[in-house]
């Protein structure tokens, strides 16, 4: 008979049961007190900052005062202003504008304040401005030049080559200047007397342009005579209009109106014949 024998096998571990994790919602309390002292601390660093910087403000003008002091003791005061480059403006107009006279401490000049206050006055293109010390400041300025006269709403100003207003009253003495007209005319102004400066002869007798729809000139010379100029080749075409002139003196006939507006051609206007109303004659040249 066997003999049995009993064999025990490890039964299976149960899987011990998961804790549940409890989601923790934000502190609303704690975030808020957060917030609300990072704002204090910011509004307190703002209302110190205000603090500290009108003070330094205060010392700096302070120091300054003192410093300007100390230099009356020392002897650092105007004696001398040295003004170069001036015709047009009055000397007491610019010692204004400077506001710094003899006597006055020198360091109380501020060169860049004073070099912006005299580059506004009409007259005045550019100006440096030096302190030497111990007692001399010197100026220098460079006026505007003055280019024509420009008419606007049937009132005269003076330009200059820049197309800036210098004066609008008191214009008597430039009354020799050509007149241009038009809204834009004062920028464009320089270009086009440029290139009419090229034939001086026929320039000098220009009395008046008026830009037309911002592309091209109109020209009126003294004795009358209208030049008709095109938006491109105005170099090319006013050579042309002068050689004719120098030949033939085309201008000095009696003619209204010279048309250069094409190319290569020029047509020469006269005045109406009475016998025939309405009809004008031109000349193709």
């Amino acid at each position: 008979m066997r003999k049995l024998t009993a064999k025990f096998l490890p039964g299976k571990k149960k899987a011990a049961p998961r804790k549940r994790r409890r989601t923790r919602r934000p502190d609303r309390r704690r975030t808020l007190g957060l917030f609300l002292t990072t704002m204090l601390f910011g509004v307190l660093l703002g209302f110190g900052w205000a603090w500290w910087s009108g003070w330094a403000m205060t010392a700096r003008a302070e120091l300054a005062s003192w410093a300007v002091e100390k230099s009356i003791a020392s002897g650092l005061i105007v004696r001398k202003i040295e003004i170069e480059g001036y015709a047009e403006t009055r000397r007491k107009t610019i010692l204004d504008a400077l506001g710094v006279q003899a006597g006055d401490p020198i360091l109380s000049l501020d060169p860049a304040k004073a070099q912006a206050a005299l580059e506004a006055l009409p007259w005045v293109q550019t100006a440096a401005v030096e302190r030497h010390l111990p007692d001399r400041i010197r100026l220098h300025l460079t006026e505007r030049e003055p280019l024509a006269l420009w008419q606007s709403n049937g009132k005269l100003a003076l330009i200059d080559v820049e197309g800036v207003v210098i004066q609008r009253g008191k214009l008597a003495r430039f009354r020799t200047l050509p007149v241009v007209i038009g809204g834009s005319a004062p920028k464009k102004a320089q270009a086009l007397f440029a290139t009419l400066g090229r034939e001086p002869e026929l320039a000098a007798r220009v009395a008046t342009a008026t830009l037309i729809g911002r592309r091209r000139w109109n020209l009126r010379l003294k004795n009358g005579v209208e030049i008709y100029l095109p938006e491109e080749g105005l170099a090319t075409a006013w050579a042309t209009l002068s050689e004719y002139e120098r030949l033939e003196g085309i201008t000095q006939h009696k003619v209204t109106v010279v048309d250069l507006r094409l190319e290569g051609r020029l047509v020469v206007r006269i005045p109406q014949i009475k016998t025939k109303p309405g009809h004008r004659p031109e000349r193709e040249t």
